[in-house]
């Protein structure tokens, strides 16, 4: 059985190594740069096997990963972290991803999210912010341009 739990020191290595799949340890929401680690964090483990993770700042969902997608491990951190917030009297969660992510934006939407805000052409600011110069393909070999927010309301 998959439990979630806080992260502990162990358990934010492992999620650093694996933060390749949200853009690193160091993500850029809206033009703030936040190093994850100084967020709230959370492991899914089954078996003594880490098998996801998720980070929450406040209300926004920073980073989100299952290295093995599909066994709803994910859909389980998500779940986890929207009960968290009802019990702290918020009324929705929500999140930023780029337009190349067709695998985030299907997962969110199935989850109930909805489209919230669209940057265009704000990831020239991640791009400033973390040093990165030309442009950069992202999934699919989609030119990662914009910012999406996606945000659920949140029921007790």
């Amino acid at each position: 059985m998959t439990q979630i739990k806080p992260a502990t020191i162990d358990d934010w290595r492992w999620i650093e190594e694996n933060a390749s799949a949200i853009g690193g340890s160091h993500v850029v929401s809206q033009g703030t740069l936040y190093t994850l680690r100084d967020y709230e964090g959370f492991v899914a483990i089954a078996d003594d096997q880490r098998l996801g993770f998720a980070v929450l700042r406040e209300d926004e969902l920073l980073g989100i990963a299952a290295p093995q997608p599909g066994h709803g491990v994910g859909s389980l951190l998500v779940e986890h972290c929207e009960s968290l917030l009802l019990t702290r009297d918020y009324s929705s969660i929500w999140l930023v991803t780029t337009n190349d992510n067709l695998d985030a934006m299907r997962f969110y939407q199935r989850r109930g999210f909805i489209l919230d805000g669209l940057h265009k052409g704000a990831f020239e600011e991640v791009k400033r912010i973390k040093g990165i110069s030309g442009e950069v393909l992202g999934n699919f070999e989609i030119p990662i341009r914009d910012e999406l927010v996606f945000r659920k309301t949140l029921k007790s």
